[in-house]
């Protein structure tokens, strides 16, 4: 503790001082000590040090941020405005005999507070070490349960009796051959956008990231709507906003827009949000008769209601990528999160190859892409009506 005197002697410049009744002259040796820039630096630390520790208890942490979209809040993350109720409770205990302290659950209340405050500070979460690796989608919280494959003939041990099966080899599979391009169809039935529109590909543009919408995946929503809609006669809206400046709040600030074209639209079948992936060249990459192409990977987030709706529709999918081009599936990938696919019912994250794919690579994935999305189409929607 650092006495009175000596911070009377840092701040001010001469001169000679009374404390507790008694004279006390400086000495050119206290001024040298106590009055040098460090000290004043060292006390002007402490003091900025306790007022940001008052301000962590009295002001709420609820107020610094939005609860994000892929990160729900828990009801622990409400306990900031239970920090002033629980100091009131310890300093009453303190005083008034026989008045019990506040129980474990305040203390938990409080810790859950502080992991909060932090979270919303820097973006990593105590309680979960992975969230310090949450930067690129397939790092952090993201890690992800094993890729899912649809099950071979006859099912495999253990699988889920509610989602969909492969036919067993005592079954006869129906020969599927749909007419295209759907005839009929004058309003959009699926809505493609882009949660990260500013991921490119390295070896084409240089950058991992660029704001020309030319350099991105945009470009690659371009084209697949193109073809659905020329080719599959299926009409689609293609969300081109820009979110992800930072990446980090990327899905908190598309989720609104998002919300408010489907409701506009209430008549989507599917949403689609369309990423390129962030791994090694030799994990995305396949070599067809064309040349090199990009590898397609399925994202179902399950850290929400109703998810299972949204893998059915995704192993659909990733069947008809197999039928259509062998070896072209990275297979399903599951998280712990959610990526705002809980707005919708039949919502999936496409991703198309990664930052060492170049543009061309993975433009070559979209027309199989596109053909195995009007055949899951077909499949999950039109042969149910």
């Amino acid at each position: 503790m650092i006495p009175l005197r000596h911070i009377f002697n840092c701040l001010l410049p001469r001169g000679e001082i009374f404390l507790s009744g008694k004279k006390v002259r400086w000495t050119s040796r206290r001024r040298r000590r106590f009055n040098s820039t460090l000290r004043r630096k060292k006390l002007l630390w402490w003091a900025l040090a306790a007022a940001a520790l008052i301000a962590a208890w009295l002001f709420p942490v609820s107020a610094l941020r939005q609860a994000p979209s892929a990160r729900p809040v828990e009801p622990e993350a409400k306990a900031p405005s239970a920090i002033s109720g629980w100091l009131l409770h310890k300093m009453m205990a303190d005083t008034i005999p026989g008045m019990e302290p506040p129980g474990a659950a305040a203390n938990a209340a409080i810790r859950g507070a502080v992991f909060e405050a932090f979270y919303a500070l820097t973006g990593v979460d105590p309680r979960d070490p992975r969230s310090i690796l949450e930067r690129e989608l397939g790092a952090g919280t993201r890690i992800a349960l094993p890729v899912l494959h649809p099950p071979e003939a006859g099912g495999e041990a253990g699988a889920d009796p509610d989602l969909p099966q492969e036919p067993g080899e005592e079954e006869q599979v129906p020969v599927f051959n749909p007419q295209f391009p759907f005839l009929g169809y004058s309003e959009p039935v699926a809505l493609i956008y882009h949660t990260h529109i500013t991921e490119t590909f390295e070896p084409t543009f240089g950058l991992r990231y660029s704001q020309n919408l030319n350099h991105t995946v945009a470009r690659l929503g371009e084209q697949l709507v193109t073809l659905l809609q020329d080719q599959y006669g299926l009409p689609l809206i293609h969300h081109r906003g820009i979110y992800d400046l930072p990446r980090n709040t990327a899905y908190e600030k598309i989720r609104p827009v998002i919300k408010e074209i489907m409701a506009e639209n209430p008549q989507l079948d599917m949403v689609i949000d369309l990423h390129r992936d962030g791994v090694r060249r030799e994990i995305t990459t396949t070599t067809f008769p064309e040349g090199d192409v990009s590898k397609i990977l399925i994202v179902i987030g399950t850290r929400h209601p109703g998810w299972e709706s949204n893998l059915a529709l995704a192993l659909c999918l990733n069947r008809e990528l197999e039928t259509v081009a062998p070896g072209l599936s990275r297979g399903i990938r599951q998280y712990n999160e959610i990526y705002n696919q809980d707005l919708h019912a039949h919502s999936i994250l496409i991703e198309i190859g990664g930052h060492e794919n170049t543009l061309e690579e993975a433009q070559r994935a979209v027309p199989y892409l596109a053909e195995a999305l009007a055949r899951a189409y077909y499949r999950f929607f039109e042969q149910n009506e």
